[in-house]
């Protein structure tokens, strides 16, 4: 299978009694730049610790794009009280011919 015939469904909203596990939208840079410019938080992630809310802006730009063409993207981890983001959860790999995966986070 080709990685063009991989369709993600739109990255549907997922729920739990905590959480919302949600996509990205650009109004969500500064909670995501609240948590991912900690050095703590960026430390096992495939990204630097954003060093500006502009990083963050980038970052939810490039998963918008993916979210448009229907590409796996990131899900916004979302506390419902209070309601924000706290981290964000997605495919680091995705391997479609074997149907499998590996999911990486930051939260936090």
């Amino acid at each position: 299978m080709k990685n063009d015939k991989l369709k993600c469904l739109g990255n549907p909203a997922l729920e739990t009694q905590r959480l919302n596990l949600r996509r990205l939208a650009l109004s969500d840079a500064e909670e995501m730049y609240n948590y991912a410019r900690n050095e703590e938080v960026a430390r096992y992630t495939t990204w630097e610790a954003h060093e500006s809310i502009e990083d963050a802006r980038t970052f939810i730009d490039l998963t918008c794009q993916r979210y448009e063409k229907d590409q796996a993207g990131e899900w916004g981890i979302e506390l419902k009280e209070p309601d924000r983001i706290v981290g964000s959860i997605g495919f680091v790999h995705l391997d479609p011919q074997n149907s499998c995966g590996s999911i990486g986070y930051a939260l936090s």
